[in-house]
């Protein structure tokens, strides 16, 4: 950030452990829907996951700095619909840019190289295969031996990903409290994503990429 009177512009988002951010799947061994990937193969966070853990940690911030509930109310607005009169709007938490033009220069040639539509185009599934893995659990019983029936498998985001998501603010004036509030929201957000019991979907959160400025920012060590 150039100073904290800039808005930030986008919202990092580390993961420190591997993370589930999709839709869960009731088959244990299809692992496929654990994750969000694009056409390319690449993993993604949904603005709406982003959204709303946001939220959960504007609870979080409320309840321990009651004067930033007017500027928190002002960003995310007074429900938890996406639309509305939020000040705040993020998007989708995608990989670098460098990184997406890889991944379809790499899809498109592998289309390019294949005549025949009908043989197998395996390119999108290993660039997602490059980004995640399989997790595998089982619930033991007291001796510790494996209970049948609960094998379960899961696919999910590689820890150390890192993800930005685009953050832009309605209206001209954003102020010292509004920048705060959202400072103070990212060090609140500790966790994407299922799995949070099992240590899942730890994360690191900062404005634009500067983890110190933004906790400088969320105490006031930052001049206004």
């Amino acid at each position: 950030m150039n100073g904290s009177a800039v808005p930030p512009s986008f919202l990092r988002i580390m993961l420190l452990s591997p993370a589930v951010v999709g839709v869960a799947s009731v088959d244990p061994l299809d692992v496929d829907l654990d994750v969000t990937t694009d056409v390319l193969g690449l993993p993604y966070i949904p603005r709406h996951r982003l959204a709303a853990r946001l939220r959960d940690a504007a609870d979080d911030v409320a309840a321990a700095f009651p004067d930033m509930i007017t500027a928190l109310r002002d960003l995310l607005g007074s429900s938890r619909r996406l639309t509305g009169t939020r000040m705040l709007q993020i998007g989708h938490g995608e990989l670098p840019r460098s990184v997406q033009a890889a991944a379809a220069h790499a899809v498109h040639s592998e289309a390019a190289s294949t005549v025949d539509a009908d043989l197998p185009r395996p390119m999108a599934s290993r660039i997602r295969d490059a980004y995640t893995e399989i997790l595998v659990s089982t619930a033991r019983d007291e001796d510790g031996a494996p209970i049948p029936g609960t094998f379960h498998q899961i696919r999910a985001i590689r820890a150390g990903t890192a993800f930005t998501a685009p953050l832009s603010f309605r209206g001209e004036h954003v102020s010292a409290d509004h920048r705060r509030a959202v400072a103070l929201m990212c060090v609140a957000f500790e966790q994407i994503g299922t799995g949070h019991s099992r240590g899942l979907g730890q994360i690191e959160a900062s404005l634009d990429g500067d983890l110190d400025h933004t906790r400088d920012l969320a105490f006031g060590r930052s001049q206004k």
